[in-house]
């Protein structure tokens, strides 16, 4: 976060509490999770720490 300049505009917990609004969920008998559609935020860190759903 240091490197991309991420701690001028937020910091760690806004960034834990962006991503606890995502959710995945798990049905039975399917092979895919259905995730929720990120925020342009939630889709920002998701590719600043290269995490994939």
């Amino acid at each position: 976060m240091n490197e991309a300049g991420w701690y001028k505009n937020c910091n760690m917990q806004q960034v834990v509490d962006e991503m606890k609004a995502l959710r995945a969920v798990k049905i039975d008998g399917r092979r895919i999770n259905l995730v929720s559609v990120p925020t342009a935020f939630q889709d920002k860190i998701i590719k600043l720490f290269g995490l994939k759903l």
